[in-house]
């Protein structure tokens, strides 16, 4: 049968009643990431395996999530890609690490959706936030403006190669995944109408402003130097 969500099929109907044919939405989550071993390899080897079919289960129909190794293809613009995908997102899941912090494009995709939480209503008295990270190291240096956002942690998790799915371990991070994945459904459920806005160039330099003090993050240099971390 068609999985097509525009032909008119049972398909298309459920995921109208979950409104996941809500105008100018195209993912459900998008997944922000440093790329760098290990946590990069962590997200492909371990996250990526589970994540996406528990949270299809917690939501009761198909997840759509937006991970760049597999979303842009050959001939994109970059750029261009992630802006758009981000901007047709729910929300965001953010492995959030000191490496983290240190990429310029993890921290723009971060800033972009948190102002879009705080535009959109969402404040320390009404925490339900649009960002929904994972801490796989530290935490203790993470920088100022995500101090006071809840965070789920997966530290004792965050480990790569095959011996670490012969442990224990490997089922707590499982159960934890699956509790995870159902809090992010709810996020998914109650996401704000989209807005077009959130397009544009000056949005960017809006979320830039307000959250890193006017400084837009360049994806030529790739990093931010160590005062952005005080």
């Amino acid at each position: 049968m068609p999985d097509n969500p525009t032909d008119g099929s049972i398909s298309a109907k459920i995921a109208v009643e979950h409104g996941q044919a809500d105008a100018g939405y195209e993912y459900d989550v998008f997944l922000s990431y440093p790329h760098a071993p290990p946590f990069g390899r962590w997200v492909h080897e371990h996250l990526l395996q589970f994540f996406e079919p528990y949270l299809t289960n917690a939501l009761s129909r198909p997840a759509r999530v937006f991970v760049d190794r597999t979303g842009i293809i050959v001939g994109d613009s970059w750029p261009e890609r992630l802006k758009r995908a981000l901007a047709r997102s729910r929300c965001m899941v953010a492995i959030w690490s000191p490496s983290y912090f240190g990429s310029a494009v993890c921290v723009w995709e971060c800033v972009v959706m948190l102002h879009r939480a705080f535009r959109t209503g969402y404040t320390p008295e009404n925490p339900g936030g649009l960002v929904l990270p994972a801490k796989v190291h530290d935490g203790e240096h993470f920088p100022k403006f995500v101090k006071d956002i809840h965070y789920t942690d997966f530290s004792r998790f965050a480990r790569v190669g095959e011996g670490f799915t012969k442990t224990e371990r490997y089922i707590e991070f499982q159960d934890l995944l699956i509790t995870w994945t159902d809090a992010i459904s709810k996020v998914v459920a109650t996401a704000p109408t989209w807005n077009p806005d959130w397009m544009g160039q000056d949005w960017v330099e809006e979320a830039c402003k307000k959250w890193l003090g006017g400084r837009v993050p360049d994806p030529v240099d790739g990093r931010f130097s160590p005062p952005f971390m005080e």
